[in-house]
């Protein structure tokens, strides 16, 4: 009858494994995952080379080596040829590398939804949800500043897209005292080219004819942002958000709004820019009025007022009762 005899790995090592080697097909195996993963041959830091080298050390040359021995020898010439350096890596091999998640996508996108939401209920919480989420954005940067000012941009482009699309000036200005508050320097830059885009926008505008449904809707709703924009930067002057957008600088530029009026309603073609940048100045007196002095003006918005029809061929009725309205305001 076999008795089992149960060895622990130190005695085994001790007693030379009695001359037992692993079989061929099992060494067959470990090459092949040598080959896959690499192997080192000269240092014992593998539990198969620990093995190999306690064995050498340790079984007596009078022991006879079995037929098994030989692949195993034959194994260790073909990988020995194999590593002439110490290590041998895989081909195409390359490390994990770990970095930190950046979220500030998915903040964006949170600061929007919030943008297209606010009302008076809600503004003060939705503006601290704000200043919390771009203080976690600019965490992500790492003072990188060319990182910081592609996030904070595209943070700025969501608030002002958001603004100019909803008639809700006063509420938008302070979502951008509270944005200065935290990217003052960024958020200056960025209203300042905003606010001479939209001098610029009131030059060239060209009618669409309605027969073109898609084009005319396109430019409606231009028309419609740039009276909200005119509104917006009225607010955040009133409201001393931005200290470049002043009550002064407004002035300025409806005084020259004004002036570009008076010389487009000689030509006919310019009637659709006289129409739509008066109307721009009607929502920016209607709202800075009683901050401007409105002796400059008066004279002017009554001179084009009492123009007979047709005296002024970029002149339509339409702007001409305008100004009838802004004498009265």
């Amino acid at each position: 009858m076999a008795t089992l005899v149960t060895k622990k790995y130190e005695e085994l090592t001790n007693t030379g494994n009695n001359g037992y080697s692993l079989p061929i097909q099992v060494l067959a195996t470990i090459r092949n995952l040598c080959e896959e993963i690499g192997c080192s041959d000269d240092t014992q830091n593998t539990y198969v080379n620990q093995y190999n080298a306690s064995v050498g050390a340790s079984v007596s040359n009078t022991h006879a080596k079995p037929k098994e021995y030989d692949g195993r020898a034959n194994f260790n010439k073909q990988q020995a040829r194999k590593n002439a350096a110490d290590w041998k890596a895989k081909n195409g091999f390359q490390v994990t590398k770990f970095s930190m998640v950046d979220n500030s996508q998915a903040l964006i996108d949170g600061i929007r939804s919030n943008m297209n939401k606010l009302s008076d209920k809600n503004i003060d919480t939705k503006l601290e949800e704000l200043k919390s989420n771009i203080d976690e954005i600019a965490d992500t940067s790492d003072e990188d500043e060319d990182d910081l000012r592609e996030k904070m941009t595209k943070i700025f482009e969501v608030v002002f897209n958001a603004s100019v699309s909803y008639k809700l000036p006063i509420i938008y200005a302070r979502v951008y005292g509270t944005i200065y508050e935290k990217q003052p320097r960024l958020i200056q830059e960025f209203m300042d080219n905003k606010l001479n885009a939209h001098k610029d926008s009131m030059t060239g505008i060209v009618d669409v004819s309605e027969e073109n449904y898609d084009e005319f809707c396109e430019f409606t709703l231009k028309n419609t942002n740039r009276k909200n924009a005119s509104a917006l930067f009225c607010e955040i002057a009133k409201a001393n958000a931005i200290p470049s957008i002043t009550i002064e600088n407004m002035d300025i530029m409806f005084d020259r709004l004004l002036e570009q009026v008076i010389c487009n309603i000689e030509t006919k073609s310019k009637q659709k820019e006289v129409d739509e940048t008066t109307e721009n100045l009607v929502v920016m007196f209607a709202s800075l009025g009683k901050h401007m002095d409105k002796s400059k003006y008066a004279d002017r918005f009554k001179t084009i007022s009492g123009y007979k029809t047709g005296e002024k061929p970029g002149l339509s009725s339409r702007a001409k009762f305008k100004y009838m309205d802004l004498c009265k305001m």
